[in-house]
């Protein structure tokens, strides 16, 4: 095959820019420095290297900041284009979404990533970290004597009263329940309600049961939590049980609000005097009344009874919960390494139809079926398990984002390319099932 003299000056370029590149750059912004507490903060970082990228850079999912939450953005990362100390750079530019839960000032850690990329054709890695940064959260007004702080975009507070505040007498026995629901937070953030003693009634308070549900694919999750008393009824007379009011913030509209459950009011009556009627006598006569530990006796059993059934029942969470939890986040860990989903984000890259994003999503393919280490490489795998169709597109697209424009060649087709590797995905799939050896030497896949 000859090679004209333009596309010859052009790989001589190409080949002298590798050589004279520079090293890549990481850099890091805040923003905003001071929000109230709640409100997200977004940490932004931009990597650009001085050739292209060899392979995906993997970003730590969440940072580990004490008093907030810091997780990866779900966005697309963006691509970047930049021209620095009159050399050519590209890069990308990917965000964490941090949200503090206190106030303070806080610190967020240098994160180390490793970033391949080009040199003199091939595939070399750099060891960056971000610089530090900082920024301050704040109460928002209203919510300084509070003695907790809620922000979350959904709160509401019920209650439940058993038996129904009517026909009540001494040595009866009333449980009243409080529950608190919000999302997009953990349950220990709610605050834990305080029941006050009230002469005449004793009160027999509880353990709180916390749980949370939901948050999976993009679902909010739902934190509760219920706290339970039961009064017993000691003396006759008319009693209130105070409502309940919690203070909470909404970071939608940056606005604190007030959520409340009414007072609760009943009267106890004076438990009647039993009558027993004696053998022989025609009339009843009344007999002594029982003690106050008789009347409260089979009181006594109903409350310990809803007590222990409410502390089964937050056992059974605190140790079921967690551990489904555990199960689904490692599930969703190794589904999100696999072979599998690596060749759908593929197929979206090609969706897009930005040739970058699509030549770095089948590099980390290649890298998930078997790792740079061991000799695997997407020129390998195309030689191996590709047809010429595929082998053809893979020139075009080389050509497209290495600044080869002027060679000859077949256009560049997504579609095509996309068309090729997953025929060449079938063939080294049939391959490993059979345990043959490639015949283009792309052994590593086949041990």
């Amino acid at each position: 095959m000859k090679i004209g003299w333009r596309s010859l000056a052009l790989l001589l370029a190409a080949l002298a820019l590798d050589a004279q590149a520079g090293a890549p750059i990481v850099r890091t912004r805040i923003a905003p420095t001071a929000v109230t507490i709640g409100q997200p903060v977004t940490l932004t970082i931009d990597v650009l290297v001085p050739t292209w990228f060899g392979g995906a850079i993997e970003y730590p999912p969440a940072l580990a900041i004490p008093d907030a939450v810091a997780k990866l953005s779900d966005e697309r990362a963006v691509n970047l284009n930049e021209r620095i100390d009159g050399e050519s750079y590209a890069g990308m530019s990917k965000t964490y979404v941090i949200v503090p839960q206190k106030a303070g000032a806080f610190a967020v850690p240098a994160i180390a990533l490793r970033v391949p990329y080009a040199v003199d054709g091939k595939t070399a890695v750099a060891d960056l970290k971000t610089a530090p940064q900082k920024f301050d959260a704040r109460l928002p007004p209203g919510a300084e004597d509070l003695g907790y702080f809620i922000s979350t975009r959904s709160y509401r507070l019920t209650q439940q009263v058993v038996p129904a505040l009517k026909d009540l007498k001494v040595g009866d026995a009333v449980t009243r329940t409080i529950t608190q629901r919000a999302t997009d937070l953990a349950p220990m953030f709610l605050p834990a309600l305080r029941f006050d003693p009230i002469d005449g009634l004793e009160l027999y308070p509880a353990e709180p049961v916390l749980a949370e549900q939901g948050g999976q694919r993009g679902a909010p999750g739902v934190a509760t939590r219920i706290d339970g008393v039961t009064y017993v009824l000691a003396k006759p007379g008319r009693y209130r049980l105070p409502g309940v009011t919690v203070g909470w913030f909404d970071p939608g509209q940056a606005a604190m609000r007030r959520a409340e459950v009414p007072e609760l009011a009943f009267e106890v009556a004076a438990s009647p005097a039993p009558v027993a009627v004696v053998p022989g006598v025609g009339s009843g006569q009344p007999v002594a009344p029982p003690s106050r530990f008789e009347r409260l006796a089979g009181r006594w059993r109903q409350v310990l009874a809803v007590t222990l059934l409410l502390l089964l029942s937050s056992l059974a969470l605190w140790r079921l919960v967690p551990a489904a939890g555990r199960r689904l986040r490692e599930r969703r860990r190794r589904r999100a390494a696999s072979e599998a989903v690596a060749f759908r984000r593929l197929r979206v890259a090609a969706g897009r139809g930005d040739p970058a994003e699509l030549r770095c999503a089948a590099v980390a393919w290649v890298d998930r079926v078997v790792p740079a280490g061991d000799g695997g490489t997407l020129a390998g795998f195309v030689r191996g398990y590709g047809d010429e169709g595929l082998g053809r597109q893979f020139a075009a697209l080389d050509r497209m984002l290495y600044r080869r424009a002027g060679e000859d060649g077949a256009p560049w087709s997504s579609r095509d390319f996309v068309r090729g590797m997953t025929a060449a995905r079938s063939h080294w799939v049939r391959s490993r099932t059979g345990r043959r050896p490639s015949r283009h030497g792309f052994d590593s896949l086949n041990p």
